[in-house]
């Protein structure tokens, strides 16, 4: 087992590494500087961006509309716990604003609203999902 982890936690180390080379190519192309040069602003813009996509609520929204799919919602808020109506509702008009929650309404009987990630929040999942991995099977 201690072996297995061993080589799980390489793997996730060449990843990172990966992705670190990744996010350095997009700010050159973007920015058309190194990410040296844009560090300060690279750091202040990362920070408001977590700020207002990963508040409260929105990861374990973006979690279980990744892995469950589209839900109703009821649903999801018996999926979140101790989240009121108000609260839920309010999340998910700005997830929707954002472009990473999109609401359907279905026009069966009864009428229904369901909720699932649009393409720009399923890959924020896409993208997030290593991140709970390794901190799952190499911290935990």
């Amino acid at each position: 087992m201690e072996a297995r982890l061993d080589q799980l936690d390489t793997r996730f180390r060449r990843f990172g590494d990966v992705a670190a080379k990744f996010s350095e190519e997009i700010i050159e192309t973007v920015s058309g500087t190194t990410v040296e040069g844009e560090a300060s602003k690279t750091a202040d813009i990362n920070v408001e961006i977590a700020k207002a996509i990963f508040g409260k609520w929105s990861i374990e929204i973006l979690a279980i509309l990744y892995h469950i799919g589209a839900v109703g919602f009821e649903e999801l808020r018996r999926r979140l716990g101790a989240i009121s109506p108000r609260v839920l509702s309010t999340k998910l008009k700005v997830m929707e604003l954002q472009g990473l929650v999109e609401r359907s309404v279905r026009t069966s009987r009864p009428i229904g609203v369901r909720y699932s990630l649009t393409e720009e929040g399923l890959t924020v999942a896409k993208i997030g999902e290593p991140i709970f991995l390794y901190l799952r099977f190499c911290l935990g």
